[in-house]
């Protein structure tokens, strides 16, 4: 008679998130609410280890998001230097007399890539920076390969 009081306090089981081991992406966990899956991976280009988020279904991403992800290994150069046109500006108005021209990466940690679904062109994605000596976050809104936008936060 009184089972749904009885349920009301009964501990709730914890559920797992789905998770699955990608070929190039490694471990990732699944927020099947968000469209999401997340890990981390290496990223040759900076020689450390960045946080992903992939927009896929439940099968987990796809070829075209690892071909996709290996293409920003090979064009990063050329991706760096369009992001750091969009992504100086306002450090160095903050920075003021203390900006370093001569090493403006100085001040940023990439810290997560953002990859899409793929599903129209161009792509829509993010990558994402922490500056610690401002204390934000600075994430880069990408349109193809070239930068689209810019959000600062103080998370």
């Amino acid at each position: 008679m009184f089972d749904f009081i009885k349920n009301l306090f009964r501990p709730k089981q914890k559920q797992l998130l789905p998770t699955l081991t990608d070929s190039l992406f490694g471990p990732l966990v699944h927020f099947p609410a968000a469209g999401l899956w997340a890990g981390q991976i290496q990223f040759p280009p900076v020689e450390g280890e960045v946080e992903i988020l992939i927009e896929a279904d439940d099968s987990g991403p796809g070829e075209t998001q690892r071909a996709f992800f290996n293409e920003l290994v090979s064009r990063w150069p050329e991706v760096q230097s369009a992001i750091g046109e969009i992504l100086f500006p306002p450090m160095k108005k903050w920075a003021k007399r203390d900006y370093d021209e001569s090493n403006p990466w100085g001040y940023f940690d990439l810290r997560g890539i953002r990859i899409p679904s793929l599903t129209a062109e161009p792509a829509e994605w993010a990558i994402s920076y922490w500056c610690p000596s401002v204390k934000h976050h600075f994430d880069v809104q990408m349109s193809g390969w070239t930068p689209d936008g810019l959000d600062i936060s103080r998370k």
